[in-house]
């Protein structure tokens, strides 16, 4: 077995104490668990809304002769889908990605 590379920096994360965050310490929480709250709000309303002009392209657009409203109305859908779920994920995953980062020695 070989020695570590860098002894001392591992000695020095072993001694670094554990954080937790908490957002009800910070002055102002209510607000901006508030704010965040509208914002996310907004958001899902603007990918319902992709998702209704998306759907109106795709299928008026071959109706009126023009395939690249049809195109553009799949793309729609399709992006309406990601950020769906990237909105519906998003939290999951940086609590997930932050007690992962937490959790490595």
């Amino acid at each position: 077995m070989s020695a570590p590379i860098f002894p001392s920096i591992l000695a020095t994360n072993a001694n670094l104490p554990k954080i937790t965050p908490d957002i009800s310490a910070v002055p102002g929480a209510n607000l901006i668990t508030q704010v965040f709250g509208w914002a996310d709000g907004i958001a899902l309303a603007m990918c319902v809304l992709a998702v209704l002009i998306g759907a109106g392209l795709w299928a008026f657009g071959p109706m009126m002769d023009n395939p690249r409203s049809a195109s553009m109305g799949k793309k729609m859908l399709i992006a309406a889908a990601v950020g769906t779920i990237v909105l519906g994920a998003g939290p999951h995953l940086i609590s997930a990605l932050f007690s992962i980062g937490t959790s490595a020695h």
